[in-house]
């Protein structure tokens, strides 16, 4: 169940898909502004991705530092072993899947990372914190 800090706090669909949309879209913000630093080293986020890349080249450590990152940044805390491994599970399924016609291997790096963001960003920790 939700924890102690949430009982009370109204909760519908309604909430959860403006949460989740406005989420995707501060991660695009990110996302965009990340990409336009050059300098990979200068990256808050993203500094182990290579945005020239498709989304297969995202290695496992790049997935371990950027979603260490979102939770230290988004949460105020580390991730927990089993949030990493879902996080992790379920972009390793998503990125199996085929790619939209005529998409770019750089927009399959910018969906993963979306889809990763977007997740971290509209759960209840990161609302609460």
């Amino acid at each position: 169940g939700l924890s102690s800090s949430w009982v009370g706090v109204p909760s519908n669909a309604p909430m959860w898909i403006a949460v989740t949309n406005l989420g995707a879209e501060i991660c695009l913000d990110l996302i965009t502004a990340e990409k336009a630093v050059t300098v990979a080293d200068n990256r808050r986020f993203f500094n182990k991705i290579d945005f020239s890349q498709g989304a297969s080249a995202i290695t496992d450590a790049a997935k371990d530092d950027l979603i260490r990152r979102m939770a230290r940044n988004f949460w105020g805390r580390n991730e927990s072993v089993a949030e990493k491994t879902l996080l992790k599970s379920t972009l390793d399924a998503a990125m199996t899947e085929p790619a939209a016609a005529n998409q770019s291997a750089t927009a399959e790096t910018e969906n993963a990372l979306l889809f990763t963001c977007a997740a971290m960003l509209s759960s209840l920790d990161a609302i609460r914190f």
